[in-house]
C-alpha cells in the first residue's frame, strides 16, 4: 500500500479514468501510433505535480530521454488542432458539468 487515504485513491482512479476517455476521444486526430501515445503521455505529464511544464521537467516526467519528442509533437507534427479543441470542449461540457450562457460562453454550474 502506498499510503495514500482511500478517498485520494479513488478519486486518482477516477483521474486515470477521465485521462483514458480523453486520449481515446482525441486519438483519431493523430494519423500514427507513436504519436497517439507520446499525446497520452503528454497529457499526462501536463497533470502531474511537475514543477514547470516545459521542456526537460516535462519530457523527464512523461519518461522521456529529453525534450526533442515532445518539442517534435507541439512543432513538426501534423495533427488537427482545431479538432482536438473541438473534442476537448465537447468533453468539458459532458463531463465537466459546463454550459453555454447567452453570449455562447462556457460556464461551469
Amino acid at each position: 500500500m502506498c499510503g495514500l487515504p482511500v478517498a485520494e485513491l479513488a478519486a486518482l482512479d477516477q483521474w486515470t479514468e477521465a485521462l483514458a476517455d480523453v486520449r481515446q476521444r482525441i486519438a483519431h486526430r493523430f494519423r500514427r501510433v507513436e504519436v497517439r501515445e507520446r499525446v497520452g503521455r503528454y497529457l499526462a505529464g501536463l497533470l502531474a505535480r511537475v514543477g514547470r511544464k516545459n521542456g526537460w521537467p516535462l519530457a523527464e516526467a512523461i519518461g522521456e530521454a529529453d525534450p526533442h519528442g515532445v518539442q517534435r509533437l507541439l512543432n513538426g507534427t501534423v495533427w488537427d488542432g482545431e479538432g482536438v479543441r473541438d473534442d476537448l470542449r465537447a468533453y468539458g461540457i459532458v463531463n465537466l458539468s459546463w454550459q453555454r450562457d447567452e453570449r455562447a460562453i462556457c460556464r461551469r454550474v
